[in-house]
């Protein structure tokens, strides 16, 4: 076999392998962020882009937050923005702000 061949299978093996991790992560969060969302009185989410918000993460607590009829906070970076359409209530900064809405805001 080839090194050419050894090198795309191995990284088909990982792709794989790192779609079924995610899967799994995903699952996982899900059922840990449906089981807080039962004991809490708020959810609250600050996103930071790092990666730990992610889509599949924010789709788990609106769902979470409809469930349980807690409220959703997020302080939201704007990237993300659209994906908490659903959430109680969305805190952007001053800048957030006027990114989302394409308007200048004066103090």
């Amino acid at each position: 076999m080839s090194s050419r061949n050894a090198t795309s299978r191995s990284r088909a093996s990982t792709t794989n392998d790192d779609l079924t991790y995610q899967a799994m992560s995903n699952a996982r969060s899900s059922t840990q962020i449906t089981r807080a969302a039962g004991r809490a009185k708020t959810l609250l989410v600050s996103d930071y882009l790092k990666g730990v918000v992610t889509r599949h993460v924010v789709e788990a607590l609106l769902a979470a937050r409809a469930d349980a009829a807690v409220p959703l906070v997020v302080d939201p970076k704007i990237p993300h923005l659209p994906a908490y359409a659903g959430a109680t209530i969305v805190t952007p900064n001053h800048h957030e702000a006027e990114a989302a809405t394409q308007r200048r805001i004066l103090d």
